[in-house]
């Protein structure tokens, strides 16, 4: 599992899904959907299929909204954007003949999981390491790690797609530049012995495990 999600990419960029389509994954575009009480309703969907679920986008008449959870295979529970995960949901209006589209940068966010957990020094390919993700208890500093890099590889992703598109390089290098800014400073915390508290840290700057 990341440590981020793709609602939290908006946090960052509110029209990341609908200015750059073609770096993400597409999974689902309907004409048959509507809303009531805040549940999105689409017969012939497959949510659970598409691991439609809490923190996922959706674009309604190609409007974001974050996904609070999945009901069952056909419906959704969504909001309005909320300014942060842990805020009550935000209503949203009523509506029949939705055009509803999904789609995901989680391959983005999955490879830049795996670079920071390889950088914390934790092989993610030997399930007998001392270490794994699991105890990492830095949950937002590697939120915001993962965030920042999975939205350079989205910016490159849309280069590759644009060609020499001035303002998509600026873009990637500039979430670049903020990422290994962001990496180079920061310290995560571990809790190897389970008691809940801090006992081990890496310095992401130099890569060092310290026993606490």
């Amino acid at each position: 599992m990341t440590f981020s999600s793709d609602r939290d990419l908006l946090t960052f960029e509110p029209d990341i899904f609908t200015q750059m389509p073609l770096a993400g994954q597409a999974l689902l575009s309907a004409t048959t959907g509507s809303v009531a009480n805040s549940i999105v309703t689409c017969p012939g969907c497959d949510f659970t299929n598409l691991k439609i679920d809490t923190g996922s986008v959706v674009l309604i008449n190609d409007l974001p909204h974050e996904v609070i959870s999945q009901i069952d295979i056909e419906k959704i529970n969504i909001s309005m954007i909320r300014g942060s995960n842990l805020g009550q949901p935000i209503k949203i209006p009523d509506q029949a003949d939705i055009t509803l589209k999904i789609s995901t940068f989680r391959q983005q966010r999955e490879l830049t999981h795996q670079l920071l957990l390889q950088r914390v020094g934790i092989d993610i390919d030997d399930t007998n390491d001392a270490i794994n993700a699991d105890q990492i208890i830095s949950i937002t500093a590697m939120n915001v790690l993962e965030i920042l890099g999975t939205l350079e590889r989205i910016f490159r992703a849309g280069v590759s797609v644009d060609g020499e598109n001035t303002q998509l390089i600026a873009k990637a290098d500039y979430y670049h530049e903020l990422f290994e800014k962001s990496l180079n400073q920061a310290t995560i915390q571990f809790d190897i012995s389970g008691d809940g508290l801090a006992d081990h840290s890496v310095d992401m700057g130099t890569c060092r495990f310290i026993r606490n």
